[in-house]
C-alpha cells in the first residue's frame, strides 16, 4: 500500500536511553515524537530522554500499545499527568498528546473507533498539519567558511588567476549581492561581490541554504571565520565563555584539561576554568 503525504519528513530514530546519538538528534530536530510504553508510563529513560529536548520547539507524546491496556482512558490520562510534571521542570510547554497502537494502527494514519473518548487527530494528520517555524532568516545573519574554493576566471579576462569562493551553509539571516559584510575573527570589511548556489548565480540566500560567496576584495579567510552583514548584531568576541555541557565520555570532565572545541567549522583548544553545577540527568 503506498501512502502520500502532504509533506516529507527526515527521520532520526536515536536511542531512547540518555546517550551521545539521542543528544545528536535531537539538536538538528525541529519536532520530536516521543513514545511510551502505556503498560509501564514514565520510567527513568523518558526522564533522562526529554534532557536532550530542550531546544526542540515541537513535541508530540505518543502513548503506544493502548491496546494492552485495554484502551484505557484513565491510565492514558495519568501517564500524561505525570509527563507534564517532568516536562514543566525542563521548561517544555508545546506537548501535543496521541493515544495510539502501532501495531493495530489506532490513531496512526486513522482515527481510530476503539478510544472514541480521544477527540483529536491521528498522528499521521497532526504531523501533516502541525506548525514548525522556521525563524532562522529573520536572526541576525551568520555564515560560518565551510571551504575555500578556487575557481578560475574566464579565459579573456586580463586576470587569468583564480578567484576564491567561501563556501558554507548560512546559520542564520539573509545575504544579498552588494551587502557590505565584516570577516570575524579578524574584522576585515568588503563586500559580496556574487553568490552561488547549485552552480547558479543568485541575488539572494538565506537560512538554511548551503552557497559560495565571492567577495570585492582579496582577505586573507580561512576556514571557520565567520561573514557577517555589517550593519546586523555583531558578535561578541570573547576568550572567555559560559556553557551548558553534554558529557558523554567515560572519563571525568576535569578542570584545566584542554580540550577540542569546535564551533561549526572552526575547531581550537580550550580549557575548563572551572565547573559551576551539574545536573542529575535521572533527577534534573
Amino acid at each position: 500500500m503506498e501512502l502520500h503525504t502532504k509533506r516529507k519528513f527526515l527521520i532520526a530514530d536515536p536511542p531512547g536511553h540518555f546517550h551521545r546519538n539521542m543528544v545528536t538528534g535531537a539538536f538538528h530536530a525541529d519536532l520530536s515524537i516521543i513514545l511510551i510504553d502505556a503498560r509501564y508510563g514514565v520510567v527513568e529513560q523518558i526522564q533522562r530522554q526529554i534532557l536532550g529536548l530542550l531546544n526542540i520547539p515541537k513535541i508530540i507524546l505518543a502513548v503506544n500499545k493502548m491496546d494492552l491496556i485495554n484502551y484505557d482512558y484513565q491510565i492514558y490520562k495519568e501517564i500524561i499527568r505525570k509527563y507534564k510534571i517532568t516536562a514543566h521542570r525542563v521548561g517544555l510547554k508545546h506537548i501535543e498528546k496521541i493515544p495510539i497502537s502501532a501495531k493495530n494502527g489506532d490513531n496512526v494514519v486513522d482515527k481510530s473507533s476503539n478510544m472514541e473518548w480521544y477527540r483529536g487527530p491521528s498522528l499521521l494528520s497532526l504531523l501533516e498539519k502541525i506548525e514548525i517555524q522556521q525563524m532562522t532568516h529573520l536572526e541576525p545573519s551568520r555564515f560560518p567558511v565551510q571551504y575555500i574554493i578556487r575557481s578560475k576566471l574566464p579565459t579573456k579576462s586580463p586576470n587569468r588567476d583564480h578567484l576564491r569562493g567561501y563556501a558554507g551553509k548560512i546559520i542564520s539571516g539573509i545575504y544579498r549581492e552588494g551587502d557590505e559584510i565584516i570577516v570575524y575573527p579578524d574584522s576585515f570589511h568588503t563586500r559580496i561581490k556574487y553568490m552561488e548556489m547549485g552552480g547558479k548565480r543568485i541575488q539572494k540566500a538565506f537560512a538554511p541554504q548551503s552557497v559560495i560567496m565571492y567577495l570585492e576584495d582579496e582577505i586573507d579567510i580561512s576556514r571557520g571565520d565567520l561573514l557577517v552583514k555589517k550593519y546586523d548584531d555583531q558578535p561578541k568576541v570573547s576568550q572567555d565563555f559560559y556553557a551548558v555541557l553534554c558529557w558523554m565520555e567515560n572519563s571525568r570532565l576535569k578542570r584545566k584539561n584542554r580540550y577540542l572545541f569546535q564551533i561549526q567549522s572552526f575547531q581550537i583548544q580550550i580549557f575548563i576554568i572551572d565547573i559551576i553545577y551539574r545536573i542529575n540527568v535521572n533527577t534534573f
